[in-house]
Order: C-alpha cells, then sequence, then structure tokens
C-alpha cells in the first residue's frame, strides 16, 4: 500500500529512522539496504530484494535509482491496519509478511517517481498486484468481468477512502480486482504513454483519459444504480 497522506508519510518516517536504529540486522545490497531485528530476516529479504528488485523495474520500465530501504517491523504506527506502507524513500514492512509483500510494494516504490505514480490510488493498487502475481500483459478476457460499481471506484476513490474500506472488506477486494481488470485492459504500455502526457495536477483528466480506453462498462453509473451498503 502506498500513502499518500502526509501526515501518515511524516509519521511513518520519523517511526522508520527511530526504529531503524535499533534494528541490529543491517544488509546492504545493490538493489537497497535492509534493516531488521533478526539477522536471519534481513539476510533473507535482501535475497529477495537482489531478484525482485530488477524484476520489477523492467516490467514497469522504471528508470529510477534511487536505493530501497527496507525496514522489517514487528508493528508501525499510523498504518490503517496495512501490513506494509510506501513512502518517498521507505517501504515499510511488517515482520512475517515481507515474502508476499515486498515485489508488490516494490511495484509502488518504481512508480511513485514515475507518470504512472499519476495513476488513480486504487488503479495503482491494481498496478502492483499485476507485478506482484509476475503478470505483465494478461489477456483481460481471463479476469472476471468486474461490477459497473467497482470500476468506478476504482477510477475515483481516494486514499482516505480506500483506507477506510481496508482489513479485508469485500468491497476493498471487488475494487482492487476492478483495478486489476483497468490495468490489464489497457495494458502497460498504454498506461505508461497516457500517464507521460497527462498533466502534473489534474487527476479528472486521468481518469477521463482511462475511462476512455476502457469498455462502456467503465462510464460513471446512472444515478441511483448502485449502493455502497449492499458490499
Amino acid at each position: 500500500m502506498i500513502s499518500r497522506s502526509n501526515r501518515t508519510r511524516v509519521g511513518l518516517l520519523g517511526a522508520a529512522v527511530v526504529l531503524a536504529a535499533s534494528c541490529r540486522a543491517i544488509v546492504h545490497t545493490p538493489e537497497g539496504t535492509v534493516w531488521a531485528k533478526r539477522a536471519e530476516v534481513a539476510r533473507r529479504i535482501s535475497e529477495d530484494l537482489l531478484v525482485q528488485g530488477p524484476a520489477v523495474r523492467q516490467q514497469l520500465r522504471s528508470s529510477r535509482d534511487v536505493p530501497v530501504v527496507v525496514v522489517d517491523l514487528v508493528k508501525f504506527p499510523e498504518s490503517h491496519g496495512a501490513d506494509a506502507v510506501v513512502t518517498e524513500k521507505y517501504i515499510l514492512l511488517h515482520e512475517g509478511k515481507s515474502e508476499t509483500l515486498l515485489e508488490h510494494e516494490l511495484a509502488h516504490y518504481y512508480a511513485l517517481k514515475d507518470p504512472l505514480g499519476k495513476l488513480p490510488f486504487m488503479v495503482q493498487e491494481g498496478l502492483a498486484l499485476l507485478v506482484a502475481w509476475d503478470v505483465t500483459g494478461p489477456d483481460a478476457r481471463t479476469l472476471r468481468l468486474p461490477s459497473e460499481l467497482a470500476v468506478h471506484l476504482a477510477l475515483t476513490a481516494t486514499c482516505d477512502e480506500a483506507l477506510s474500506w481496508w482489513l479485508g472488506s469485500k468491497l476493498y477486494s471487488e475494487v482492487s480486482l476492478a483495478a486489476v481488470w483497468i490495468c490489464a485492459t489497457i495494458g502497460l504500455e498504454e498506461l505508461q504513454a497516457m500517464c507521460a502526457s497527462a498533466p502534473d495536477d489534474d487527476p479528472e483528466w486521468t481518469v477521463d483519459a482511462l475511462r476512455e480506453r476502457l469498455p462502456s462498462l467503465a462510464h460513471e453509473p446512472r444515478r441511483g444504480s448502485f449502493d455502497i451498503d449492499g458490499f
């Protein structure tokens, strides 16, 4: 999960610095530095980082070369219940979840300073899920066709709205899968080209551009045609 809240970002950055100072195990690699409380955890994550870092960059065609710093912690504050959070310099991982989350969070990290960072919050989640599944361009027909509501929310939900659905809710799962469908349907190359031409501070332009590249399902639902409480 990527954090866009300034308050959360500052709090997590401060926590990372303080908690990392207490980490006994530090492993430096060409792909970044891993801090952990236990040597075996730091070694395992650093080995994964050496493999997954280049793979994710290649998939996303990212030119970002800022070292990734991974902090493996038992818990961290202001995380909205998430198991991982990405800031501009850090990937914060909940201990015990790093094996399944690292590649997903690396995708967020490398998209953060990339034009792909202009994508709506949940669409970035969908893109990171595709990368984590090691899928670069699946046939969208293999994915279940999402509901009109789920696609609309994937395109328009803010970070705070998405986080309010967190903790494994059905709504969050449905919207996440709709975001995967959006990315798979449009394709990585088209997403990158679209984002490269997108204005820096005009999220509505980006949402409209995504809708133009999707079937009619992606158009804004008719008033009264859906009910979030139904999830």
